[in-house]
């Protein structure tokens, strides 16, 4: 069987060395789980046997500046770690995959949103865009019931669908703004509506995604099909501005 943390084209050691390095001297990097999960997975995919030398070097520089963890993703435009992992080909997580805990109440995950009413049939996911989604929180009218944000193809729709099911009222979910993690190869956007479009396949990888790692790991295969046939996914990527009462969004 091949582990998840394979090598899926031919490594580009030099600028996964590069990327390394920035993320060394970044000391935003230092606290996140990005730089945490891709060492593990790189590890896993070149073990002491078989690393070459320059990365290994990398690695263990980058190792040296880790610190405690504080964050799972700061959703970066350019995340080093990331990169880093997509150099060398590498089939594993850069950012975090690991469930959150679930807590009482609606939503029961956590994540950057706005909750509007629990009643209203329209939930809104502005991508990786933050002012999109306070301006259309700001004007949104009854049929709105939560506004947010998504950063990545995997935890980022995984927190999203189970939010989504655990409110019944919401039926339609509306998918706009900016999809512009397009270095690091994340693509949230593009992913969810092919998920809405396709589905997954037995290994709960998105069919047709385009972001580089659209595996949802904690979601069964039965919750997915659920949320195909009770919510209607509009796309309306890269519009990036607010609804009116005469324009929809």
């Amino acid at each position: 069987m091949t582990p998840f943390h394979a090598i899926r084209q031919p490594p580009n050691v030099s600028e996964a060395v590069k990327q390394l390095r920035e993320a060394a001297a970044a000391k935003k990097c230092w606290q996140c789980g990005c730089l945490r999960n891709s060492l593990r997975a790189m590890g896993e995919a070149f073990p002491a046997s078989r690393c070459p030398a320059e990365l290994d070097e990398a690695v263990q520089q980058a190792r040296a500046r880790m610190a405690e963890e504080k964050y799972d993703c700061l959703g970066c435009e350019v995340c080093f770690p990331a990169v880093a992992v997509n150099a060398l080909g590498v089939e594993g997580e850069a950012c975090s995959a690991k469930p959150p805990a679930q807590r009482e109440g609606w939503p029961p995950l956590p994540g950057s949103y706005n909750v509007l009413r629990w009643q209203a049939p329209v939930a809104v996911c502005t991508l990786t865009d933050e002012s999109l989604a306070k301006s259309i929180a700001a004007s949104a009218g009854p049929e709105v019931a939560i506004v947010g944000t998504m950063q990545t193809e995997n935890l980022g729709i995984e927190r999203l669908i189970q939010n989504t099911l655990a409110n019944p009222n919401i039926r339609f979910l509306i998918v706009c703004g900016a999809d512009s993690r397009q270095a690091i190869g994340h693509l949230p956007g593009g992913s969810l509506v092919a998920l809405a479009k396709v589905g997954v396949d037995e290994q709960m990888r998105v069919l047709g995604a385009p972001g580089q790692r659209p595996v949802l790991r904690n979601l069964h295969r039965e919750a997915v099909e659920h949320f195909r046939k009770t919510v209607q996914v509009l796309e309306l990527i890269g519009v990036n501005r607010c609804c009116t009462e005469h324009e929809p969004c």
